[in-house]
């Protein structure tokens, strides 16, 4: 069972529809008990850093996430928000300290972009970890000469610490990480519930681990 992590940030009803869609068992979760006992889990999330981190440690859910991640070593997926949190820190309204599942750091798009609009909405490309890199994008199933569009909403963007772990790249006035995969863990900035049928290939791939 895949549990969808419920802490108060977004994109829950979309993912879950997804997931339900694919008939993909999974299950909302809000206590550390009931992520604690899934085989797998995906953190979605829309919204401020800052308020996601603190609704996290309300729910207790900071310690059990980074125990089903890094000590039992379950997959576990983060979506647009959720990947961002994943990381070690943002500069998102301030400084904040992040899951710190991967390192890396969660940055300004207005900062770095000068002739594109933020936030970046919309379809793009995302290139396949092949391309650049020497791994292989396991949630990814196209090649070399293949690359799909995805939808994306954001203002801020992953810069991973190493660059192997980045499993897709995409161009926005800068190349940027925008999924991310390395072991048990797996991460998208663009929506894949929102990316049509190459969005839905990916929650199927990710159930397939």
């Amino acid at each position: 069972m895949i549990a969808i992590i419920d802490y108060g940030m977004g994109n829950l009803a979309s993912v879950s529809n997804a997931l339900a869609f694919l008939e993909i068992e999974h299950s909302l979760v809000k206590s550390p008990k009931e992520l604690l006992s899934a085989g797998a889990a995906i953190l979605p999330g829309v919204g401020a850093y800052g308020q996601a981190m603190q609704n996290l440690h309300q729910q207790e859910m900071v310690p059990a996430i980074k125990q089903f991640a890094l000590e039992q070593k379950k997959p576990f997926m983060g979506i647009c928000l959720g990947m961002q949190l994943m990381l070690q820190s943002s500069t998102e309204h301030g400084h904040h300290e992040g899951l710190g599942l991967v390192p890396g750091k969660v940055l300004a798009l207005k900062e770095a972009v000068q002739d594109q609009p933020v936030p970046h909405v919309g379809w793009n490309v995302v290139r396949p970890a092949e391309q650049f890199n020497t791994t292989t994008a396991r949630l990814f199933t196209y090649g070399l000469s293949q690359e799909p569009s995805y939808y994306f909403v954001h203002s801020y963007y992953c810069q991973l610490e190493q660059p192997e772990m980045a499993a897709g790249r995409t161009v926005y006035g800068l190349h940027f990480d925008s999924a991310l995969e390395h072991k048990n863990l797996f991460a998208c900035q663009f929506h894949p519930e929102k990316s049509q049928q190459a969005g839905l290939n990916i929650f199927e791939h990710f159930a397939a681990l």
